[in-house]
């Protein structure tokens, strides 16, 4: 793997920090919306599903994180039983706190398996999940028809950096246009920019300001999950400048998988 500093301000131990508190508020609206309630913004998913997704997500991080694992560990020898869907919450909670364990204890040079670019292993899986269990809080916040809760502006600037700089450039990425076309993300409360020129081959994605067909302004806590498709662009103070119509390729071709 290529070392790449994640952006200043959002340092490990804080994300791991994050990370359960995420956690929390995850469970939390999943308890209130119920296992049975359906998931807006994953089709198809009940709250139930989200939550066995999520836990686990947890507990596969957790194993490769404990045991150094030098492989991709197969996360269902690590499941282990899982709860009736009443108990699905508090499983999500015990798992999220193991992996908060897991990497508080884990040193700082871990050597173990990870899969893009980061400071460190430990780096990656502090930040991967942090933004994994924000974006799934962020569902079942919608399932339980609650407003998404704000995280802080140096949390969501991280969100959108390894959206846009670890996913989107991914061979596998779907955002591909025949006519080659450019977007500039803009937080109007933050120095970040991020430029995404979309053509046919995969995203070309770089940190800072390029000339753009379309532009996204707006506060970069609702840029945050608007671009992890958890906002819509009418429901927030985001403003589109440019070719607003490029952007209705966004939510249909920016999916991001767990492996």
């Amino acid at each position: 793997m290529t070392a790449e500093p994640v952006l200043a301000g959002l340092a490990v131990p804080l994300m791991i920090d994050e990370l359960a508190a995420q956690g929390c508020l995850l469970a939390d609206a999943a308890g209130r919306a119920g296992s049975a309630a359906s998931v807006p913004s994953c089709p198809g998913w009940t709250v139930a599903d989200l939550l066995r997704h999520v836990g686990e997500v947890h507990r596969w991080a957790t194993a490769i994180v404990e045991t150094s694992a030098v492989e991709e560990v197969d996360s269902l020898a690590v499941l282990g039983e899982l709860p009736p869907d009443a108990g699905l919450p508090g499983w999500v909670s015990d798992g999220c706190a193991a992996l908060v364990a897991a990497l508080r204890a884990a040193p700082e040079d871990l050597a173990c398996w990870y899969f893009m670019r980061a400071v460190s292993p430990r780096a990656f899986w502090a930040r991967r999940q942090l933004h994994e269990t924000s974006v799934h809080r962020m569902d079942a916040e919608l399932a339980a028809d609650s407003a998404l809760t704000p995280v802080a502006d140096a949390l969501a600037e991280d969100g959108i950096d390894e959206l846009l700089t670890s996913f989107l450039p991914r061979q596998s990425s779907r955002l591909r246009s025949v006519q080659p076309w450019t977007l500039l993300v803009a937080p109007v409360d933050s120095p970040a920019s991020w430029s995404v020129r979309v053509s046919e081959d995969k995203p070309d994605v770089v940190r800072g300001t390029r000339p753009a067909d379309v532009v996204l302004r707006g506060p970069v806590g609702q840029l945050y999950p608007l671009l992890w498709n958890r906002l819509a662009l009418g429901a927030c103070d985001v403003v589109v400048g440019g070719d607003a119509e490029l952007m209705e390729q966004w939510p249909a071709n920016v999916t991001v998988s767990w492996s």
